[in-house]
């Protein structure tokens, strides 16, 4: 899988760190964040992946200068600009850090609960802007 950086992506990270309280720790932090879209669609379960957060391990941390990456599939490229921001609070939302070393958090259920709260749970469905 091809991955391209975007500078798209990581301004709307630095909004929604700005902007959403419970991600405010991630600018006084020391961890870097990768920004990358891919052209291809990916499922899993059979269900559509629109982003996901993933820590580099293995050969992938020799190549790959970030402390997590975060990926917009193809799929996410039609959603608005607000749906594309809760979907990077969303995978922002899988960072962790605790004693010093990196984890990813996992979804309190389908989703974050945070998400579904303030969003709804069809946040992904198509909205009006």
């Amino acid at each position: 899988m091809k991955l391209i950086p975007s500078e798209e992506m990581a301004l709307i990270a630095e909004k929604v760190i700005r902007d959403v309280p419970e991600l405010n720790w991630l600018q006084e932090s020391e961890l870097s964040i990768g920004f990358y879209y891919s052209e291809k669609t990916k499922k899993s379960k059979g269900l559509i992946t629109n982003g996901e957060c993933r820590i580099p391990t293995g050969v992938y941390e020799s190549f790959v200068p970030y402390d997590f990456i975060i990926i917009f599939y193809a799929s996410a490229t039609y959603f608005t600009q607000k749906q594309k921001e809760i979907l990077m609070e969303h995978e922002l939302s899988h960072i962790g850090i605790k004693n010093g070393k990196r984890y990813i958090v996992p979804h309190d259920f389908t989703d974050f609960k945070s998400i579904v709260d303030k969003y709804g749970s069809r946040w992904a469905e198509e909205v009006e802007e």
